[in-house]
């Protein structure tokens, strides 16, 4: 759904080297996205550099579920904030919500699918910058806190 949502948008967007990774994708592909490979467990460091250049050399916006390829799930990683502050980008925390949907419980996020015809909502929050001498683990709180108050906004659409 974020394709759909980030419409126009020409950034990239971190996809896991995984055989799965490969069909979201080849799907963000169709929607107008480039993805660059790699995950904390696979490729990660020069996924990590790749996303640098990018924001550097061309000013890309870079899409990234920020919990992991194992989660926790809705737990920010590091490397989020390492991104930013290596790049000097800010970070947007982005959420979907929907009225009704399909949980897929035996997914480690507990992926959902929206159900057709359903209402949904897209929730940008306030953007966040991250110097570069910040703490790692303060700045991880404010873009946790972030998420989380994101969520909670769009949630609360349909509650």
């Amino acid at each position: 759904m974020m394709g759909v949502g980030l419409k126009g948008c020409k950034g990239y967007t971190l996809i896991s080297t995984h055989r799965d990774g490969g069909f979201i994708a080849d799907t963000l592909q169709l929607q107008g996205f480039r993805a660059i490979r790699g995950s904390s467990t696979r490729g990660g460091g020069r996924a990590l550099i790749e996303m640098i250049r990018k924001c550097r050399d061309e000013g890309a916006d870079i899409g990234i579920s920020p919990d992991g390829p194992k989660g926790p799930r809705e737990k920010v990683k590091p490397g989020i904030v390492l991104l930013a502050k290596k790049s000097g980008v800010k970070i947007y925390p982005v959420i979907w919500a929907t009225r009704s949907s399909w949980r897929i419980s035996s997914s480690w996020d507990h992926f959902y699918i929206p159900k057709p015809f359903t209402r949904g909502v897209f929730v940008f929050g306030e953007p966040l910058f991250i110097a570069s001498d910040a703490s790692d683990s303060g700045s991880l709180v404010r873009v946790q806190s972030a998420m989380d108050t994101t969520c909670q906004i769009a949630d609360s659409y349909f509650i």
